[in-house]
């Protein structure tokens, strides 16, 4: 199960993006799907790659795509929302930019805001079911 890790939402213009910053970007959507297929309905999303572990490596166009449409089908499989317009990225187009990221970062914190209120609202026995230990006839 992946962890879930503080989004950063104060990205600025001249912020550098890192590959701790594409993990926990990854590892929360992937987070925040494992939950939700447990509380709302069994959905799937896009592969986001794995883990970067180097700085050598080079982070691929069609992951930050997959990030986008993640979110949105986070969104629509649990409380439908409007988490700002979702963006496009092409080969040897613009990198994401820090206003994207603060969006990315944010819708994250708001789905996971909906999924941990659908597990508190989520009505318990207050009691266990089956036979107790020392229980004879």
């Amino acid at each position: 199960m992946a962890v879930w890790k503080t989004p950063k939402t104060d990205w600025a213009e001249h912020d550098r993006f890192e590959l701790e910053d594409y993990n926990r970007i990854k590892n929360n959507i992937y987070y925040l799907w494992e939950r939700a297929c447990v509380l709302f309905s069994n959905f799937r999303i896009e592969a986001m790659g794995d883990d970067i572990t180097s700085e050598a490596e080079d982070f691929n166009v069609a992951y930050f795509n997959a990030f986008e449409r993640n979110i949105e089908i986070l969104s629509q499989n649990t409380y439908a929302q409007n988490l700002g317009m979702r963006q496009t990225f092409y080969a040897n187009g613009a990198f994401i930019k820090w206003d994207e990221l603060n969006r990315i970062e944010n819708a994250a914190i708001k789905i996971k805001k909906i999924i941990d209120a659908k597990e508190e609202s989520v009505q318990r026995l207050p009691f266990r079911l089956g036979a107790p230990r020392d229980f004879q006839i």
